[in-house]
């Protein structure tokens, strides 16, 4: 049995080897308990050990990310509220395994988060966040265009490869092996967004031999850490602009509530931004304003419209065909 000296690192190695999750999934959760482990092991200026796995000291971590930043000025609020679950189970884990001898869980104070799901880029800031996208540079464009435009996932984005824009076709696939709902999902290619990626691809991305569409400036693929890394750097650029509390998942969620107030039914939606099930989908596509919903076409009028201007559509047709009366073929 490992004892409650060993180091806490890995322990979450052997934690997250013990999971049965989709790699995308599991790849999440260790980016949580990294965090944790590594901010711990800097607070207690030495190797966390799994005997340091306290409710004392989730919560001060939970306590570094509610600090508020220009960019979030109730800081980390659902980053805190997720780290302080992912700990939690896993510290039951350590219990169960006998590597910790308790867990003060009742003590962990769990943030509160809205149920409603972040909320979506009204449509002033979303020109603000094109604007600081484009003097982000060509890179940075292509990918928070192909977010807002697809409503791709961070992780989704960053394992994204060549061969999954198919710019001929208008169509952007996410593979099973990426999405974190283990299954494929096909979107149709935003038009902005195929311009920022053409422009990315031909003109800015380095020469390369990987199939990874997004790489560093030294033409490799981005880790998790690095590219959620790059993430943070155009948050930090979006409260410069006034945009507070952006975050990439932000856009996921933005490009669900558009897509519903063009027309895209929930369950295109669900399709499209590969959801398991309609619970987040239906947290984005709730009811439209009066005025786009004026702008629909109307369930009884425009059906009418439809069906009388096909049947005059087909009277001309038979006007056409039928011979003139000086025809040889009416003598």
């Amino acid at each position: 049995m490992r004892a409650s000296t060993a180091a806490l690192a890995g322990a979450i190695r052997s934690y997250l080897l013990s999971l049965v999750l989709a790699p995308t999934t599991k790849a999440g959760y260790a980016s949580t308990l990294g965090c944790f482990q590594r901010c711990l092991s800097e607070r207690l200026a030495r190797e966390a050990a799994i005997a340091d796995l306290t409710a004392d000291n989730l919560n001060a971590y939970l306590n570094v990310l509610l600090r508020p930043s220009p960019g979030k000025p109730k800081g980390k609020r659902r980053m805190a509220h997720n780290s302080a679950i992912d700990v939690t189970t896993f510290a039951r884990w350590c219990v169960k395994r006998g590597m910790l001898a308790s867990f003060d869980f009742d003590a962990v104070r769990v943030p509160k988060v809205s149920k409603d799901g972040r909320p979506t880029i009204i449509d002033r800031d979303l020109m603000t966040v094109l604007h600081v996208a484009k003097k982000a540079g060509p890179r940075a464009e292509a990918i928070i265009l192909t977010g807002l435009g697809h409503g791709l996932r961070l992780n989704e984005l960053r394992l994204l490869e060549l061969g999954d824009v198919d710019f001929e076709s208008g169509v952007i696939t996410v593979r099973a092996e990426t999405s974190k709902s283990d299954t494929k999902h096909e979107i149709p290619l935003d038009p902005m967004a195929a311009a920022a990626l053409d422009t990315y691809i031909n003109d800015w991305r380095p020469p390369s031999s990987c199939s990874v569409l997004f790489l560093t400036e030294s033409g490799y693929p981005f880790t998790y850490r690095g590219f959620s890394s790059m993430a943070q750097r155009v948050t930090d650029q979006m409260a410069e602009q006034g945009i507070a509390n952006f975050c990439f998942h932000r856009m996921r969620g933005t490009w669900a509530t558009n897509a519903h107030r063009k027309g895209h039914s929930p369950k295109d939606i669900q399709q499209q931004g590969g959801w398991k099930t309609m619970e987040m989908v239906m947290r984005y596509t709730k009811g439209r304003p009066i005025a786009e919903l004026k702008r629909l076409p109307s369930p009884l009028a425009s059906v009418v419209r439809d069906f009388e201007l096909a049947e005059h559509a087909a009277v001309g047709q038979r006007r056409q065909m039928k011979p003139a009366p000086d025809s040889p073929m009416v003598r």
